[in-house]
């Protein structure tokens, strides 16, 4: 009887500590097994032009379905951040992936993750008929009194039915004013099916989009410093080849100097350091090493050949690689989730944008090798996590991923 009162009484602690415990209206880390258990099946389209934000959306929304631990009223969509396995947005059909998501409280100032949870999910890219066609970005930023290219910004097409479709456009961009503009464009296959799209274009000062005053000052500086005591061209680039033999990916500082004579044993298949550099015009910038140079260069490292040049900025890099390595012995594909040995693209407060070489990937980061022109400062293997990547470049990022995986 005693132990029938002692229950009791038990019980009613328990009951009273629930009721008087506050209860989170918006995050816990509890999961029902049998819904989590399931592969989830999530529709694109194809010419969705963010698919990771849309597949993103999906999930958190179809997770509070069933666990009422999420609020949707208290997500910030926008700052919570998605990272999935290999995912190719070129490519119909279903690709299986693994969806890591991390939530983000609305109207809190840290950013700081509250929920997140992984599952395994199926992704089914719709192909719609129309041509699929994929913008670098949702938005550009040029110079004012510079020329306006609406091709700059598409990043791919493709057609069903072999040839490429016919492209109309049509804006209103003012280059001799600063402002936001449209640019709208028609693509039209053999068929007559039709794909459109557009996408804004902030005319700028020049000034206004490339560095702060302090940075300017600092640029100015530093290649005025780099003048004086060093020439131009092979001499300069030699100057800077002694920041890039830190740098040496199989371990420890190169030896010996640096010339035009091929050095045995070294990278880019005999080549030289100076050599590499005399070929690429805009390695160096005002005296300092660019993102899109030390790329190359790293790229060259790692697979053993040499790119050949490709045009454009930081932004520009990954599209360049997926497209040029059709006649290379190893193909490169575009992607919203990084891998190793991959080339990254990406805008952030630069228009220009930046580009990286991808190192390791891990479930909470990515390490990556880059060069920051505004400084000429190298990263080694720098580290960024999910939430540091995403707030860096918040208009989204792209791979050139190699299909087979050839991490150092």
């Amino acid at each position: 009887m005693y132990g029938k009162r002692k229950a009791r009484f038990l019980t009613s602690l328990l009951l009273a500590a629930m009721i008087a415990a506050p209860v989170s209206p918006v995050f816990a880390d509890e999961h029902k097994p049998d819904e989590t258990s399931k592969v989830r099946v999530f529709e694109i389209d194809m010419n969705n032009q963010n698919p990771l934000s849309s597949l993103k959306e999906q999930a958190i929304r179809e997770r509070a379905d069933y666990d009422a631990a999420i609020n949707l009223n208290q997500v910030d969509f926008d700052k919570s951040t998605i990272h999935t396995s290999a995912f190719n947005r070129t490519k119909s059909g279903i690709q299986n992936i693994t969806v890591s998501i991390q939530i983000v409280r609305k109207d809190d100032s840290a950013d700081s993750v509250v929920y997140s949870f992984s599952e395994n999910a199926a992704v089914k890219l719709i192909a719609s008929d129309g041509p699929q066609v994929i913008l670098k970005q949702s938005e550009v930023t040029v110079d004012l009194g510079s020329e306006f290219k609406y091709g700059d910004n598409i990043g791919y097409v493709s057609s069903t039915v072999g040839k490429l479709p016919v492209i109309k456009e049509t804006d209103n961009v003012d280059m001799n004013t600063e402002g936001t503009y449209t640019c709208w464009l028609t693509f039209v296959d053999d068929s007559g099916d039709t794909t459109k799209i557009s996408y804004l274009v902030n005319v700028r000062k020049p000034a206004e989009v490339t560095r702060s005053e302090e940075e300017a000052a600092q640029a100015e500086a530093q290649a005025e410093e780099l003048a004086s005591s060093n020439g131009m061209n092979v001499t300069q680039a030699a100057a800077l080849q002694s920041q890039l033999s830190a740098y040496n990916h199989s371990g420890g500082a190169s030896s010996g100097s640096v010339s035009d004579t091929p050095v045995t044993g070294t990278y880019y298949n005999g080549d030289s350091y100076v050599s590499l550099l005399k070929q690429w015009v805009g390695f160096t910038w005002e005296g300092k090493l660019q993102c899109v140079g030390y790329m190359h260069y790293r790229f060259a490292q790692h697979y053993g050949f040499m790119t050949g040049k490709i045009n454009g900025n930081g932004r520009d890099q990954a599209w360049g690689i997926a497209a040029a390595s059709a006649n290379w012995s190893i193909h490169f594909y575009l992607s919203n989730s990084p891998a190793p040995g991959a080339i990254f693209s990406g805008v952030g407060t630069d228009p220009s944008g930046h580009t990286a070489f991808v190192e390791k990937v891990g479930d909470d980061g990515l390490w990556v090798s880059e060069a920051w022109g505004s400084t000429g400062q190298v990263n080694e293997n720098k580290y960024y996590t999910w939430s540091q990547w995403s707030s860096m470049y918040p208009s989204g990022v792209v791979y050139a991923v190699p299909e087979t995986s050839q991490a150092a």
